[in-house]
């Protein structure tokens, strides 16, 4: 009876969450309609229709190649590949598990729920936690939906190919049950300090991008190359990987399920997931929201790999692509400024003044690339680039609010990502830039003066 109930209930907190989710996300005006959701599922499912036809037409061509290829030559290339994917995988389990972890948090009315009724401690950590591993599986499921045809370089074989296919999502799933418990046994030892463990979390998220990154720029050939030359053929590889991640995940989720959790769990969910962070001495509105900490962090990492790998020079080179990406700290500029806005017209600042503010910190966050373009370093094509995306930035940041929904921030990030690839195919010469850049800044505008006059 107690496990039914405990069932139950997590399964209640678990649609709860994901309903919350998805009304955040649904209820803005463009996706209201069914003919605009319909339009756009069919779109993405022809759009990898088209991607799935043209990998087929290109790995036919390798497979014509292979017959001419030596024996030996193909089964090292091809445990290299098995291996590669591997790694893969293990990188962007850690990469998912950081995105989610910096992008989610609880919105108020979860929040309210899970503090308000009487849920035991365990059912709600369980259904948290099945919550975030559910978006962290549809972010690899993404990334399969691509990968997936180029399994046919590894195998063949109908059978291998599935057991390949299943022994990377266990493998997926290891990586991220193991980093979530990992972060539930913090809670449990800060459990009484709440003021650092924001902090450490923070600190503990560094060191495992670092090491990803590391690992997948740096250490990762030598290691799948020693590992290529071992004597096993494809198949005993795939059947050895399938069991032994089957294995493996049996016992993560053993440990997931039986992990201490925290006497403080509902006021850990309220502080580790706020998004905000108080960090000593920078404290100005910039360092104070969480997910900025990411943005500003990733960069640096990215440039100090690239700086011991190739030197400066490569450093020079990548660093204008880098500074376009300075739009994404105005993404939190919409959701910040939601609990006060309602009262800029009873302080006297005019729409057109919190317009003109929000464009000089454009401008200020587009300095460094400025900096760039004149020591001719970037050209004009990539700063109208950056402006465009932060201009996309600041208008999703108000259109999906991190506090009203739990999967906002996440659906912004990858509006953004689509945008800045639009942007960059659309902007071939100067013109068309300016182009975008005047219509963006008339839609911003629109945008600024409705959601100040309507409840948008």
């Amino acid at each position: 009876m107690i496990k039914s109930r405990s069932f139950k209930d997590t399964q209640l907190l678990m649609t709860m969450f994901l309903n919350n989710a998805l009304k955040g996300f649904l209820n803005r005006p463009i996706f209201k309609s069914k003919w605009v959701r319909r339009s756009f599922v069919t779109f993405l499912c022809l759009l990898y229709i088209l991607y799935y036809l043209y990998n087929m037409k290109e790995l036919a061509k390798i497979s014509s190649i292979r017959t001419n290829v030596p024996l030996a030559i193909l089964e090292t290339g091809q445990k290299q590949i098995f291996f590669s994917y591997f790694s893969n995988t293990v990188v962007l389990g850690c990469l998912s598990f950081l995105f989610v972890e910096a992008t989610l948090a609880l919105d108020k009315t979860s929040l309210y729920f899970v503090k308000a009724l009487p849920f035991r401690r365990r059912d709600v950590q369980r259904a948290y936690s099945l919550f975030r591993l559910v978006l962290m599986i549809g972010i690899y499921e993404l990334v399969m939906i691509i990968a997936t045809p180029a399994i046919k370089l590894v195998t063949t074989f109908v059978g291998d190919f599935g057991l390949f296919f299943l022994s990377q999502h266990f493998s997926f799933i290891i990586v991220i049950i193991s980093l979530e418990i990992l972060s539930l046994g913090l809670d449990l030892l800060l459990q009484r300090q709440m003021k650092h463990l924001l902090v450490i979390k923070l600190l503990l998220a560094n060191v495992i991008l670092i090491i990803s990154l590391a690992y997948f720029f740096q250490w990762r050939y030598a290691l799948e190359s020693r590992l290529a030359s071992s004597p096993f053929s494809i198949h005993e590889l795939i059947l050895g990987a399938f069991l032994v991640s089957l294995s493996c995940l049996i016992i993560a989720v053993y440990l997931l399920l039986h992990l201490p959790l925290a006497d403080t769990l509902a006021d850990t969910l309220v502080t580790s997931h706020s998004r905000f962070i108080k960090v000593p001495v920078l404290d100005k509105v910039t360092f104070r929201y969480k997910t900025n900490w990411y943005y500003l962090i990733f960069p640096v990492i990215v440039v100090g790999i690239i700086a011991y790998q190739s030197g400066r020079a490569a450093v020079l080179a990548v660093l204008p692509t880098l500074l376009a990406f300075n739009g994404l700290l105005l993404l939190s500029h919409g959701d910040s400024t939601e609990d006060f806005r309602h009262q800029y017209n009873l302080l006297r600042i005019t729409v057109w003044e919190e317009y003109f503010r929000q464009y000089f910190l454009l401008v200020l966050l587009e300095v460094p690339l400025l900096i760039c373009y004149g020591c001719h370093l970037a050209n004009i094509n990539q700063v109208m680039v950056s402006i465009a995306f932060a201009q996309s930035a600041l208008m999703l940041g108000y259109l999906f609010p991190k506090s009203r929904g739990n999967l906002n921030e996440t659906t912004s990030m990858f509006l953004l990502g689509i945008v800045f690839i639009l942007v960059t195919l659309v902007v071939k010469n100067a013109s068309f830039g300016l182009i975008i850049i005047i219509l963006l800044a008339g839609i911003h505008y629109s945008l600024l003066r409705r959601l100040r006059y309507e409840r948008f």
